[in-house]
């Protein structure tokens, strides 16, 4: 409770229906008698809100001129303070918060380890849990509160607020002494000549990227074998049982004898973060998607979104 004078603070204590700290300002602002802000005890107020756990003040002067003027340092100082304690819970939080990802094979593997080891040399504290899902299931993660962020492959239909990544190719891989390995690139038309090697995930369902490369250019695959793992599907090309179409991440550090190329149109995807609300996210969440943001840059310095 901010007050005019010390008698004021004996009144109510005589009323006793008040029970919490005042603050007493000795004088008002009067620019008409020569007092400014600094000749009252206003200043201190602020030291005080920070030494104590306030979560109102209530302003009691006169309602007068003089008693008017002070209400815009009232209010500049509530805000100070205000700003001040957000950011200081915002900094605890960090510190100790926890970050829970919605997240796939590729960026687990190629970004993910990198990406919280240099997370964890600023911030030892945080904890993070990883959930691995399709696209389908990370947009419910992050649409029921599941998770705090999903990496996703990130369309205009995408119903969140995104952060553009990285932009993905799709390519051809194909066993490395295959007559489409001498290639630079290779064409679908060309691709769906030879037995062809699914990726059956749930992730890359009728509408994902690989299958949509395909309805784009009007062709099936012969498929000749399905599998639902990724590297699986690697070791399945480099043994001559056939060629298939993924996304560069997959392959980016195989160690497999097998031929990577682009395709000759170019198809890619578009790999972010997707968030339901920025203004709910914890101030841990915030920190790594900026450090993401920018171990990705760095990772691809070159690359325009």
């Amino acid at each position: 409770l901010v007050l005019e004078d010390s008698r004021d603070v004996a009144a109510m204590e005589n009323i006793q229906e008040y029970h919490g700290l005042y603050h007493v300002l000795h004088g008002l602002i009067s620019p008409m008698n020569g007092i400014s802000p600094d000749d009252i005890n206003l200043k201190s107020l602020m030291t005080r809100l920070m030494d104590n756990e306030v979560s109102e003040v209530i302003v009691a002067t006169n309602a007068t001129a003089d008693g008017e003027e002070l209400m815009p340092y009232f209010e500049e100082i509530c805000q100070s303070y205000d700003n001040l304690y957000r950011k200081l819970n915002d900094i605890h939080r960090l510190e100790s918060g926890l970050i829970r990802i919605s997240t796939f094979t590729s960026v687990s593997v190629q970004w993910l380890p990198s990406i919280i080891a240099k997370f964890e040399k600023d911030y030892p504290l945080v904890r993070f849990e990883l959930l691995h899902g399709s696209d389908v299931e990370s947009e419910d993660w992050v649409r029921s509160g599941r998770v705090d962020c999903a990496f996703m492959s990130l369309s205009e239909d995408t119903p969140f607020i995104t952060y553009p990544l990285h932009k993905d190719p799709m390519v051809a891989v194909v066993p490395a002494d295959h007559p489409l390995a001498a290639e630079e690139k290779i064409a679908i038309d060309d691709l769906v000549k030879y037995d062809y090697i699914k990726l059956n995930d749930s992730s890359f369902s009728d509408v994902s990227e690989i299958a949509e490369v395909f309805n784009k250019h009007k062709v099936k695959p012969n498929v000749r074998f399905a599998e639902m793992n990724d590297y699986a599907v690697v070791a399945m090309v480099e043994k001559g049982l056939g060629v298939t179409l993924l996304p560069q991440m997959i392959v980016e550090k195989t160690s497999r004898n097998i031929a990577i190329r682009p395709l000759v149109s170019g198809e890619q995807r578009t790999l972010g973060i997707a968030v339901k609300n920025q203004n709910h996210l914890t101030a841990s969440t915030k920190e790594f998607i900026k450090y993401t943001q920018e171990w990705v840059s760095e990772k691809y310095p070159k690359e325009e979104l």
